[in-house]
């Protein structure tokens, strides 16, 4: 609605820049614009109220250690410091740099020299070695912002009884007691009619079965020997079962995560997802790719003129 309505004013702005004066045209825009900061001040704190109250009834948590703004959920006792907010801001996909690998580095130049005559060789190599040197001595005398990043992460890791995480929805970084966490993920998995135990000896099992039918495809002439090396997965394992937080909720339950990036069956899972789903987009009727198409077909279905009375009891 906000959208439509931006392009509404903007519509009706470029029609009267053709029938006003700039000066006219330039105090409605501010007039506009003022309007929809005293709008925009007015709903935030609405929504504001809002959640205080939804807060207070159903016991959502309140995040003293940092700002709402901060995109950082602390839900331990744990003070977090000015440093320490800054880097867990930064999300968890941030790691400080570190030092470059010479002999990695050295390695590599010499095995692209091998074609190289004698004297571009010595040129190259004493050129890229003073290079080396001088980034290495830079390299030994971190600044002291670094030191204090790396001094902060040691602290966060050195806590064992605190889980980071990031939460289900948005980009928030989520700080939580271990424990809780282990007590959350223990529940979702009492469930008996969702989970089930099963011994680790049936991974292999199943890995073995499967390679052996994609072996047998590749005989018969279904599959192609590339097909055959791309569907083989030899870094085989469980697939583990991990929860994230979510903070939009009371109470903050976990939703459970599975990675089958382990899965012995995870490039035809993939190859397979691929050639489907243009299939199932084109063929299946209730199939919608997001909310304007739902509400695309929802006004598409005749409605009928007088709603049935619902029956009495």
């Amino acid at each position: 609605m906000i959208r439509f309505l931006q392009r509404t004013i903007r519509g009706l702005l470029y029609l009267l820049s053709c029938r006003v004066s700039p000066n006219e045209l330039s105090s409605l825009i501010l007039t506009i614009n003022s309007r929809v900061t005293i709008q925009n001040s007015e709903i935030e704190s609405r929504q504001h109220k809002k959640f205080e109250f939804w807060r207070l009834k159903y016991g959502f948590p309140s995040c003293t250690q940092s700002k709402p703004e901060d995109g950082i959920v602390n839900l331990t006792d744990i003070t977090l410091s000015d440093t320490q907010i800054s880097l867990l801001k930064k999300g968890l996909n941030f790691r400080l740099p570190k030092e470059p690998d010479l002999l990695y580095t050295i390695s590599g130049i010499e095995s692209s020299l091998q074609h190289q005559s004698h004297v571009d060789k010595h040129y190259i190599r004493s050129t890229i070695t003073n290079k080396l040197l001088a980034s290495s001595k830079r390299s030994l005398t971190a600044p002291s912002s670094t030191k204090k990043d790396f001094a902060s992460l040691k602290t966060l890791k050195n806590h064992s009884d605190i889980i980071i995480s990031r939460s289900d929805k948005g980009s928030q970084v989520v700080m939580m007691k271990a424990d809780e966490y282990e007590r959350k993920m223990l529940d979702l998995l009492s469930d008996p009619d969702t989970f089930h135990e099963i011994p680790t000896e049936r991974i292999a099992a199943f890995s073995d079965n499967f390679k052996f039918a994609l072996r047998t495809l590749k005989r018969n002439g279904s599959i192609t020997p590339e097909q055959l090396q791309r569907f083989t997965y030899n870094l085989t394992g469980v697939p583990y079962i991990y929860g994230l937080p979510k903070t939009h909720k009371p109470h903050i339950p976990l939703r459970p995560i599975v990675a089958y990036h382990l899965s012995p069956a995870l490039h035809l899972a993939k190859y397979l997802t691929n050639l489907l789903k243009p299939l199932v987009k084109a063929h299946n009727l209730f199939s919608v790719q997001d909310p304007t198409e739902f509400l695309t077909k929802l006004k598409s279905i005749p409605q009928p003129d007088v709603l049935p009375c619902p029956p009495s009891t």
